[in-house]
């Protein structure tokens, strides 16, 4: 049976979080056609964590939410709302004994393409996760 992907672990964990109206994917989508919220998610560095066990590493990557409404005065204040929803649903789940570990570190606002494109936010997270010890001879 193989492994489950890294990034597999992290969308299982992010998914449950997201609030209802928005979707995860795990490729980057089209930013032309994006018809509802969109969070994407990407890994930038990765680091041993042997002090946790021997297979640990720690995961530092971004959840890029993505917002396609050209009218944001509309959604302004609701994706504030959720965006800070999302924040505080990952602070309670690292108060739990859930593992993988996740935690955000920020969340900054700003847009994908020139002048007038989505408008987003770029979550940065760390997540601790062991992998299972290799089979391999």
């Amino acid at each position: 049976m193989a492994e489950i992907s890294v990034r597999t672990v992290i969308i299982d964990t992010i998914k449950p979080l997201l609030p209802g109206r928005w979707r995860l994917l795990d490729t980057a989508p089209n930013l032309d056609t994006l018809d509802r919220v969109t969070v994407t998610t990407s890994i930038q560095r990765i680091e041993r964590a042997p002090e946790v066990a021997k297979n640990a590493r720690w995961y530092f990557g971004t959840l890029r939410v993505e917002e396609p409404s050209r009218d944001i005065d509309a959604v302004d204040d609701l994706l504030d709302d959720e965006i800070i929803d999302l924040l505080n649903a990952i602070d309670d789940l690292a108060r739990t004994d859930a593992a993988p570990i996740i935690t955000w570190t920020t969340a900054e606002r700003g847009v994908t393409k020139e002048e007038g494109g989505n408008f987003a936010f770029d979550v940065t997270f760390k997540m601790l996760y062991t992998r299972k010890e290799s089979t391999r001879g």
